[in-house]
């Protein structure tokens, strides 16, 4: 417990000194941020704005700087960006704790995930507030539900997983569809009682895992490459 406690105060200590230490050429923060104040402004997405990013996004920002009145600010911009970089990080050791079953090492195992899944996500801190950090955290949330949802209420686990498949899908396409791909075919394999939705999926998925991920790595590897030039 000690060790997942230092962690946690080094990952806040990494995400903000990091974060605040950034700033990339093609300024996709100053992008967003001048976005959502057109939105906030009264201006209409797609019509008076054109983006290439989904509604949902736009939403879950107005309601942030629209209705919750968080200053439209780089500093609350980047504040969020950490908030949403470190609690996917948290749900992804949450989903390790669940899925060990050694009670001697589980809290080592949590420990180990949290500290590589914020040294792995910390791309976020050089593109603060982009749409990303949402589908990143949409997917963290999915992989909690098919790990700790009981294998009894499988309506409730399908029909929350299609929620947040669904969002995804209205936050950034590209993501939704990789998403929805690899978890969408476990909805139309039958699903035995005594098994977790997690444990069936690992198996119903691999075939689909093969095709789904090499085409997500070719993708972020050639957005990248355009990027860069």
């Amino acid at each position: 417990m000690l060790a997942l406690v230092a962690a946690t105060a080094a990952a806040l200590a990494y995400a903000y000194t990091f974060t605040f230490s950034q700033f990339v050429p093609y300024d996709d923060e100053g992008y967003f941020t001048v976005t959502v104040q057109h939105l906030l402004d009264g201006h209409r997405l797609y019509d008076d704005v054109p983006v290439p990013y989904g509604p949902f996004f736009f939403l879950s920002r107005w309601l942030i700087y629209g209705t919750l009145r968080v200053p439209l600010v780089t500093d609350a911009v980047r504040l969020i960006t950490i908030g949403h970089w470190l609690l996917c990080a948290a749900l992804l050791a949450a989903v390790t704790y669940g899925l060990s079953h050694r009670r001697d090492g589980r809290l080592w195992l949590t420990t180990i995930t949290f500290a590589a899944m914020t040294l792995q996500l910390s791309t976020a801190a050089q593109e603060p507030g982009h749409p990303q950090e949402l589908a990143g955290l949409l997917i963290a949330v999915a992989c909690l539900l098919a790990t700790f949802v009981s294998p009894r209420q499988r309506g409730l686990a399908c029909g929350l997983l299609g929620a947040a498949a669904g969002a995804t899908l209205l936050v950034k396409i590209n993501v939704g569809v990789f998403f929805a791909a690899s978890s969408g075919p476990r909805s139309f394999v039958p699903w035995p009682r005594s098994e977790s939705l997690w444990s069936g999926s690992r198996r119903t998925e691999s075939r689909s895992t093969c095709v789904v991920r090499p085409a997500t790595c070719a993708f972020f590897r050639s957005a990248s490459c355009r990027r860069r030039s």
